[in-house]
């Protein structure tokens, strides 16, 4: 593996064969000038390479991250953003030209304590849900040789000399890496602080020793490394100091920093920093950590929302950043806000946006707001690349664009006030049409790697549409049983169906789902059973349940297991073939994910021991498998 090969310079500091786990990641996941710590909800003051999973958004919280449908870092239940700035070279006539990485980013997770810690027999522990940090400051432009200020720190590859915590004086023929050790001192109460600092404090001797009586909890420590090329600009310096810059403003070195939101399923985080002892830092010597595919990894994407220019030759630093070069602290400018570097601004329109809003809207309080998670496959561009469902053109009109265009509100049956800026969904049978295309989509050209996560997460945001419109039992059942046949399939490695082998089961279910995605899909099962049964009790009632110029198919059984499904478009009317026929209705609801609930019985009766009853009526209504 790759990576193996810049383990080096972390291993002078783990002499004692301290064990430690890297979990590498391939690219950003997005570059622009975002950071939901810093700055929750607006631009940031300057440009950062995000790393991690795909739903790094403006603003967010732990449901988002670990909603993520892909990661550029490899571990699958790691869906956490880690985040530096970018680096520059500033030429003589003033302009800026970007410095490529080495790669994309190691993250490296050390189990360091000490035996005098205020809490060491509670032994280290993971990040809690919720949890983010900063380390660094973007304003130094001089050395104090405090703690904070030694845990940042560069190795010149290629020449003799020790580290330094400012930018070396030379060429580094094998790259510029540069390093961030966050504390590792916790004080137990607090997931943020106003400074995003000061809930967490550095050990005695930064990477290892004491924690204060302070800060007497233990994390794994987390540290970044990052490598520059800046061997191709060798010929280029023209004064005695280094000739680059951070994106904030900072020719010293001094100013580099990295932020972390905590993405990681907490218990398998736990369950690696006690069984994974290896000192190798190899993640094949931690089989609990699951692996995404390094082409799932090279395709995870975030749509860039900002309208400037963030590399290649530049006027001047995005945002408002001049080149500060101290020693006093740098101050930041006012008007970074609005201020991009082609003279374009912050992509205000929500009309075909991924994303939440970031600025109050007029008349929000009309509308439900969706959650800014919905659907990450939607907004991913590593899904339009993958199974090229997404044309390049906002104009384009195919089912994930759609999504892409409405994912961040929808219509409360109501006019909205002059100035929202919602495109929503008028019915429940709309939003379904467009999901349809997806899932068949999803279906017919996807593998399982890709397949899993990202139904797995079209069936929880599922859950979260439904109770947002009146009720409309067709475009429901439609959906679900679309999701029953996946799942089913998956699990068993075959069309339940055709009893045909899917595309990457060949070597047997090793490709399918993992315990852990069993165990949500059951999850997930259990709860849409009791929502579509909740829900299609209401007498509340979906009235117009589609476009009728766009004409419909009959929900008959014929098209009952069919992938891809018959149309959802509906004609005026269907409440009344609810009314007509409740006795059918009552029994759609009963066979909610029937043949899912039967391969999970089978599946987990399997893994975990015993038969496994899931849901309502499960027992008497699944039809046995065939």
């Amino acid at each position: 593996m790759r990576f193996l090969s810049n383990v080096g310079g972390l291993l002078l500091v783990t002499a004692g064969a301290q064990a430690f786990f890297v979990v590498p990641c391939s690219r950003p996941v997005v570059v622009q000038r975002a950071d939901p710590i810093v700055n929750p909800g607006v631009l940031a003051s300057h440009v950062h390479t995000i790393m991690g999973g795909s739903a790094f958004n403006f603003t967010m919280g732990y449901d988002d991250a670990v909603s993520s449908a892909c990661s550029t870092c490899k571990v699958r239940q790691d869906l956490s953003n880690y985040w530096t700035p970018n680096l520059y070279y500033e030429s003589e006539n003033g302009k800026f030209e970007t410095v490529k990485q080495l790669g994309g980013m190691l993250v490296y997770y050390l189990q360091r304590s000490d035996s005098k810690d205020p809490e060491y027999e509670n032994g280290l522990l993971a990040f809690p849900p919720g949890f983010q940090m900063l380390a660094g400051d973007p304003s130094l432009r001089s050395f104090g040789d405090t703690l904070e200020q030694r845990a940042i720190s560069y190795v010149c590859l290629g020449v003799s000399g020790p580290e330094t915590h400012q930018f070396p004086s030379q060429n580094c023929p094998y790259g510029l890496r540069v390093q961030v050790m966050f504390p590792s001192c916790w004080d137990g109460h607090n997931l943020d602080s106003p400074n995003h600092k000061s809930h967490m404090a550095y050990p005695s001797l930064v990477d290892n020793g004491v924690c204060p009586t302070s800060h007497p909890k233990r994390f794994i420590t987390l540290f970044y490394e990052v490598t520059f090329q800046i061997d191709d600009f060798k010929d280029r310096w023209y004064k005695d100091t280094p000739p680059f810059v951070y994106s904030n403003g900072d020719p010293t070195g001094y100013g580099l920093h990295g932020d972390f939101v905590n993405g990681w399923d907490t218990d398998v985080l736990q369950s690696a920093i006690v069984n994974c002892t290896d000192a190798s830092g190899s993640l094949d010597r931690c089989p609990l950590l699951h692996q995404f595919e390094d082409e799932t990894m090279k395709g995870c994407r975030v749509p860039v929302r900002v309208e400037e220019q963030v590399d290649g030759i530049l006027n001047r630093l995005p945002g408002c950043n001049p080149v500060q070069r101290g020693p006093g602290r740098a101050t930041q400018q006012s008007n970074y806000d609005n201020a991009a570097n082609d003279g374009s601004v912050f992509r205000r329109s929500l009309s075909y946006s991924p994303y939440g809003d970031v600025r109050p809207t007029p008349g929000r309080s009309r509308w439900r707001i969706l959650s800014s998670r919905i659907f990450a496959l939607a907004r991913s561009q590593y899904s339009f690349q993958s199974i090229n469902i997404l044309t390049a053109t906002p104009t384009s009109s195919p089912a994930a664009i759609r999504l892409y265009q409405r994912s961040n509100g929808e219509e409360k049956f109501s006019a909205p006030d002059p100035g929202d800026g919602f495109v929503g969904y008028a019915g429940f049978s709309e939003l379904c049409k467009d999901l349809q295309s997806i899932i068949d989509v999803l279906w017919l050209s996807g593998t399982p790697s890709l397949q899993i996560p990202f139904l797995l997460n079209v069936a929880s945001e599922f859950t979260k549409y439904i109770v947002s419109f009146p009720p409309s039992p067709r475009a429901t059942f439609a959906i679900v049983r679309k999701l029953d046949k996946c799942f089913a399939s998956l699990l068993c490695g075959q069309d339940i169906d055709t009893k045909e082998p899917l595309p990457g089961f060949e070597n047997g279910l090793r490709a399918g789902m993992t315990t852990t995605d069993m165990v949500r899909c059951r999850s997930l099962v259990e709860q849409s059973r009791i929502l579509v049964m909740e829900v299609l009790s209401s007498d509340t009632e979906e009235t117009d349940d589609g476009d009728p110029d766009d004409g419909g198919e009959s929900d008959t059984d014929n098209d009952r297991d069919t992938l891809p499904m018959a149309n959802l478009d509906t004609e005026q009317g269907s409440t009344a073939w609810v009314e007509d026929d409740e006795a059918r209705l009552s029994m759609d609801v009963v066979r909610v994910y029937e043949n899912t609930i039967v391969q999970l019985g089978n599946r987990l009766g399997d893994t975990l021991g015993g038969k496994i009853q899931i849901g309502i009526g499960a027992e008497d209504h699944s039809r046995p498998d065939s």
